[in-house]
């Protein structure tokens, strides 16, 4: 539910296609960092996509807005598990794959036909930056926790 509470509330100016998307992205890396090993992403966007809907929002966009990039997570992040630049790479890949209907061919606002190469490099660079972040925040808890060598 943070998935869509964190859509829903966080209103930045910082007109740039997929910023949202790396906290999306940190939300669902945490998800698959702190939960059972197999589709834990997929579980966590599943419960975002039906609470985005029950709030009213269409069912399709959630499907590429939380469930495709989870199924990307969940694919790439398998055992054994990427270390922290890895999943900033498969967070960058996860949510880029947002974007796939524009590969199809549908018009989706904010993003130019002249222009894919901008909206593509600004998700993925936000969708890194929301894995790293994740990553480095659960290494971090993990060491204070557990001791720099465990």
């Amino acid at each position: 539910m943070a998935l869509v509470l964190a859509e829903q509330w966080l209103r930045l100016p910082l007109h740039l296609p997929g910023w949202r998307g790396g906290i999306t992205i940190a939300l669902l890396v945490a998800a698959h960092r702190l939960g059972p090993p197999a589709f834990a992403c997929a579980g966590a966007a599943a419960v975002a996509l039906a609470f985005s809907v029950s709030l009213g929002s269409a069912l399709l966009p959630g499907v590429f807005h939380y469930l495709l990039p989870a199924l990307v997570l969940d694919l790439c992040l398998r055992r054994p598990r990427p270390g922290i630049l890895g999943a900033a790479l498969v967070g960058g890949l996860a949510n880029i794959a947002r974007l796939l209907p524009v590969l199809a061919g549908s018009r989706v606002p904010g993003v130019s036909d002249g222009m894919l190469w901008f909206p593509f490099s600004t998700h993925f660079l936000s969708g890194a930056c929301g894995g790293l972040i994740a990553s480095l925040a659960l290494h971090f808890l993990h060491t204070q926790k557990h001791g720099p060598h465990s």
